[in-house]
Protein backbone atom coordinates (compact mmCIF):
# COMPACT_ATOMS: atom_id res chain seq x y z
CA UNK A 1 0.00 0.00 0.00
CA UNK A 2 2.85 2.29 -0.34
CA UNK A 3 2.33 5.21 -2.81
CA UNK A 4 5.19 5.39 -5.54
CA UNK A 5 7.49 8.14 -5.53
CA UNK A 6 5.73 10.06 -8.55
CA UNK A 7 2.50 10.02 -6.96
CA UNK A 8 4.31 11.68 -3.57
CA UNK A 9 5.39 13.60 -6.05
CA UNK A 10 2.58 14.53 -7.57
CA UNK A 11 0.47 15.13 -4.17
CA UNK A 12 3.28 17.08 -2.53
CA UNK A 13 3.38 19.52 -6.01
CA UNK A 14 -0.35 20.20 -4.97
CA UNK A 15 -0.17 20.58 -1.53
CA UNK A 16 2.61 23.28 -2.23
CA UNK A 17 0.02 24.98 -4.74
CA UNK A 18 -2.65 25.21 -1.76
CA UNK A 19 -0.53 26.55 0.55
CA UNK A 20 0.61 29.22 -1.85
CA UNK A 21 -3.00 29.76 -2.96
CA UNK A 22 -4.54 30.03 1.13
CA UNK A 23 -1.09 32.78 1.66
CA UNK A 24 -2.69 34.87 -0.82
CA UNK A 25 -6.10 34.44 0.23
CA UNK A 26 -4.88 35.26 4.01
CA UNK A 27 -2.94 38.45 2.48
CA UNK A 28 -6.03 39.91 1.05
CA UNK A 29 -8.08 39.06 3.88
CA UNK A 30 -5.40 40.59 5.92
CA UNK A 31 -5.01 43.61 4.40
CA UNK A 32 -7.34 45.72 6.39
CA UNK A 33 -5.72 44.96 9.59
CA UNK A 34 -2.30 44.94 8.33
CA UNK A 35 -3.49 48.98 7.38
CA UNK A 36 -4.96 49.79 10.73
CA UNK A 37 -1.58 48.93 12.39
CA UNK A 38 0.38 50.66 10.31
CA UNK A 39 -1.61 53.47 11.45
CA UNK A 40 -1.21 52.73 14.81
CA UNK A 41 2.93 52.54 14.54
CA UNK A 42 2.58 55.62 12.94
CA UNK A 43 0.53 57.11 15.74
CA UNK A 44 2.83 55.33 18.43
CA UNK A 45 6.13 56.30 16.42
CA UNK A 46 4.88 60.21 15.83
CA UNK A 47 4.05 60.15 19.60
CA UNK A 48 7.10 59.31 20.53
CA UNK A 49 8.99 61.05 18.61
CA UNK A 50 7.53 64.15 19.76
CA UNK A 51 8.18 63.46 23.70
CA UNK A 52 11.61 63.11 22.57
CA UNK A 53 11.90 66.34 20.65
CA UNK A 54 10.04 68.28 24.29
CA UNK A 55 12.75 66.04 26.50
CA UNK A 56 15.62 67.39 24.01
CA UNK A 57 14.53 70.68 23.65
CA UNK A 58 13.74 71.79 27.23
CA UNK A 59 15.06 74.65 27.81
CA UNK A 60 13.82 76.25 24.62
CA UNK A 61 10.16 74.95 25.75
CA UNK A 62 10.52 76.69 28.84
CA UNK A 63 11.53 79.92 27.76
CA UNK A 64 8.48 80.20 25.61
CA UNK A 65 5.88 78.78 28.19
CA UNK A 66 7.57 81.45 30.41
CA UNK A 67 7.43 84.28 27.50
CA UNK A 68 3.45 82.89 27.10
CA UNK A 69 2.67 82.97 31.03
CA UNK A 70 4.29 86.75 31.24
CA UNK A 71 2.07 87.89 28.18
CA UNK A 72 -0.66 86.11 30.22
CA UNK A 73 -0.20 87.67 32.90
CA UNK A 74 -0.11 91.41 31.44
CA UNK A 75 -2.69 91.15 29.27
CA UNK A 76 -5.23 89.27 31.30
CA UNK A 77 -4.21 89.26 35.05
CA UNK A 78 -7.50 88.56 35.96
CA UNK A 79 -7.88 85.02 34.23
CA UNK A 80 -4.36 84.66 35.38
CA UNK A 81 -5.04 84.70 38.66
CA UNK A 82 -7.89 82.83 38.63
CA UNK A 83 -5.96 79.82 36.83
CA UNK A 84 -3.31 80.32 39.35
CA UNK A 85 -5.95 79.49 42.23
CA UNK A 86 -7.82 76.51 40.29
CA UNK A 87 -3.76 75.40 40.22
CA UNK A 88 -3.24 75.85 44.01
CA UNK A 89 -6.67 74.08 45.08
CA UNK A 90 -5.57 71.31 42.75
CA UNK A 91 -1.96 70.80 44.36
CA UNK A 92 -3.41 71.50 47.82
CA UNK A 93 -5.97 68.17 46.73
CA UNK A 94 -3.09 66.24 45.61
CA UNK A 95 -1.34 66.81 48.62
CA UNK A 96 -4.40 65.86 50.94
CA UNK A 97 -4.49 62.80 49.02
CA UNK A 98 -0.72 61.77 49.64
CA UNK A 99 -0.98 62.27 53.42
CA UNK A 100 -3.94 60.01 53.26
CA UNK A 101 -1.79 57.26 52.71
CA UNK A 102 -3.54 55.91 49.78
CA UNK A 103 -0.49 56.00 47.12
CA UNK A 104 1.48 53.74 49.34
CA UNK A 105 4.02 51.62 47.24
CA UNK A 106 2.33 48.35 47.53
CA UNK A 107 -1.44 49.41 47.71
CA UNK A 108 -3.29 49.02 44.42
CA UNK A 109 -2.97 52.99 44.17
CA UNK A 110 0.25 52.59 45.03
CA UNK A 111 0.70 50.03 42.19
CA UNK A 112 -1.47 52.66 39.39
CA UNK A 113 0.50 55.73 39.95
CA UNK A 114 3.53 53.88 39.75
CA UNK A 115 2.42 52.34 36.74
CA UNK A 116 1.44 56.15 35.61
CA UNK A 117 4.63 57.58 36.77
CA UNK A 118 6.83 55.12 34.76
CA UNK A 119 4.71 54.71 31.50
CA UNK A 120 4.47 58.33 31.23
CA UNK A 121 6.66 60.48 33.27
CA UNK A 122 9.87 58.16 32.98
CA UNK A 123 10.37 59.26 37.06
Amino acid sequence: MSKSIEQLAHERGRLLERIAHQRNVLSTQFLPVQKAAAASDRAIATTRSFGQYLSDHRAVIGLGATALATLFVVFRPGAFWRLLRRGFVLWRSWRALQAMGLFVPGTPWGAVVNTIRHRYFKL
